[in-house]
């Protein structure tokens, strides 16, 4: 009679130390790195998830996941506005505009419903049990995006007990009251401008001009081109300076909706827009002046009963199906809260786009992504007015994996999107229609690094110095699909570093992603061991990292280190499958 029990955690996992004997018969399986490290310190029998599945699965239906998600969503979307008797025709989209990070939350659900089934289809248990935080009503997913801190997979699990018979035993643990992955950090950040950035746009997307899209229906002031950025400055963005430009530069900045709303029932899964549009040439800022946004709580419960509604119809067409699993009455629980708030959002965001675009007048408006509901609105705007819109690659995912996501955000709204090179192509079956005309100009971020570094060889040939770039950890929880399975992930790095620390004269140093100390499990091994060659540097500027070093290894998915250590001249080994 087997007894499966599921650790998710450092807390679950001292949970199972102080009740030894209520699973010293049973089965205990590491869902993540942060659990398989904590089973191994405190010598407890093991299995990692990785021995009974990875999540190879899920990044092959991927795509098909992806166009799913956008069908149900236009059902409930058109459901929604055909109930709703204050819906305007120009509601449409309101829902389907957030399509980007509703896939995050729907590929957290499969990847942990995957792995949870492979686990109990290899085991036959008669009994699983899993933990549930203390006070909450049932189990959720911790998840490791701030906007899906806790996700519902109470469906699912009734499907698996019903589809393999075993008894679902839900335990509770005393959780820590802060989440320690701080995925969207970096995304705040970015709202930050240097005081110092004047000068915009070099000589790399010097096509920029005007005159190359044709005539657009505004002069700007001073007979400047007027160029509006979008979301806030991306290292692309911030890099490209230094030219003297004939331009007035405008900055409008993303705002988490829980900073204008005040509602903690948004948790900041859609953004709206700074009301201060920043001025670079004077340091000056342009307020609008608009009435506060308001939630509409009637409209709001009138959509909520409409989901339902929805939920509980029998002659729904659209479904989410992973392996036999039925997702879609979990990723509902998802929908129902952003669907209640989204459209009083999109409509204040309407008139907020139409007033910026009046008070500034641009020539060209560039984004810093398409991937909210605001940008698409804006980008919507925009062609409307016949103002041309360009988007840029920040990032090495797009052009190197299979399935980057570009085709359902910049792709499918700007005009033009600036890429790395010639080799990058949109999709031959996009989800949504390409409407960019992709342009090479290469990295000015890494060019205007190369050209401020000097490339000289360092090393002082004392010892070969190793800098491994880890993969990122977020508990096989993260929206991306192409991240590897996270016990796999830090299984792979223990056998490596071991390897290479045991070699002749080779000094390592170990790169975690800052936020990821807890959770990667291979700091805390490190730290833990008698590893004298490796030296963990969380810190350290990651660019000078890179110069120092003789070789690079990286098991990271995100393909941005690769292009700077092909760049900086630096031998590469890679351990990826994207």
């Amino acid at each position: 009679m087997t007894h499966l029990w599921f650790v998710e955690n450092r807390l679950q996992a001292k949970w199972i130390r102080e009740n030894i004997q209520d699973v010293v018969d049973g089965i205990v399986v590491a869902l993540t790195a942060e659990a398989l490290q904590a089973l191994q310190e405190f010598g407890i029998k093991h299995t990692p998830v990785s021995e009974y599945a990875d999540t190879r699965p899920v990044a092959a239906a991927n795509q098909q996941l992806v166009v799913d998600c956008l069908d149900t969503l236009e059902e409930i979307e058109t459901y929604i506005l055909s109930h709703y008797t204050d819906s305007n025709a120009t509601d449409v989209g309101f829902l389907t505009s957030n399509c980007y990070w509703l896939q995050y939350a729907l590929t957290i659900l499969v990847t942990r419903a995957h792995l949870i089934q492979e686990t109990i289809r290899a085991c036959s248990p008669v009994t699983v049990s899993i933990f549930k935080v203390a006070g909450d009503t049932d189990y959720a997913i911790k998840a490791a995006h701030i906007w899906y801190q806790s996700l519902s997979m109470s469906h699912v699990l009734e499907q698996l007990a019903s589809k393999y018979m075993f008894q679902l035993d839900i335990r509770s643990y005393n959780a820590e009251n802060v989440n320690r992955y701080n995925l969207l950090s970096s995304l705040h950040s970015i709202k930050q401008i240097p005081a110092s950035l004047r000068k915009f746009v070099g000589e790399r997307i010097s096509y920029l001009d005007s005159s190359k899209f044709g005539n657009t229906n505004n002069s700007g002031q001073n007979d400047k081109c007027s160029l509006l950025i979008v979301g806030g400055l991306n290292e692309e963005w911030k890099s490209v300076t230094s030219f003297d430009r004939d331009l007035q530069v405008y900055l409008l900045n993303w705002m988490n909706n829980m900073e204008f709303a005040r509602d903690p029932g948004s948790r900041g899964w859609c953004m709206g827009y700074d009301p201060k549009v920043v001025q670079f040439e004077n340091e000056s800022s342009i307020k609008l002046t608009l009435d506060p946004y308001s939630l509409a709580q009637e409209e709001m419960d009138s959509v909520n009963i409409i989901c339902d509604r929805w939920a509980n119809n029998v002659n729904r067409k659209s479904s989410v199906c992973f392996q036999g699993l039925d997702l879609a009455d979990d990723l509902i629980d998802v929908v129902r809260p952003i669907a209640a708030r989204t459209l009083s959002l999109c409509r204040y965001l309407d008139n907020f786009v139409s007033h910026v675009l009046d008070a500034i007048a641009p020539d060209i408006v560039c984004f810093q992504g398409v991937i909210h509901m605001a940008d698409k609105r804006m980008a919507s705007a925009c062609r409307d007015r016949r103002i041309p819109t360009v988007g840029i690659q920040h990032g090495g995912s797009v052009g190197t994996h299979m399935n980057h996501k570009m085709d359902i955000n910049d792709w499918g709204y700007c005009d033009y999107y600036l890429t790395y090179g010639d080799g990058i192509k949109g999709y031959i079956n996009p989800i949504v229609t390409q409407r960019s005309s992709l342009v090479s100009v290469g990295s000015t971020y890494i060019e205007q690094r190369m050209r401020t570094n000097n490339l000289e060889d360092h090393t002082d040939n004392t010892y070969v110095k190793v800098l491994w770039i880890s993969e990122k950890s977020f508990g096989n929880t993260i929206g991306h699909h192409y991240f590897p399975e996270d016990t796999r992930r830090y299984l792979l790095q223990q056998r490596c570093l071991k390897i290479l620390n045991n070699g002749n004269n080779v000094k390592v140093t170990f790169r975690p992603f800052r936020t990821n100390k807890e959770t990667i499990g291979t700091v805390r091994w490190l730290e833990r061991g008698e590893y004298k060659a490796i030296k963990v540097d969380i810190n350290s500027d990651l660019e000078e990292l890179i110069r120092m070093s003789d070789v690079i290894i990286t098991d990271n998915a995100a393909s941005t280190v690769w292009n700077e250590a092909i760049a900086f001249g630096k031998p590469l080994i890679l351990f990826c499958d994207p």
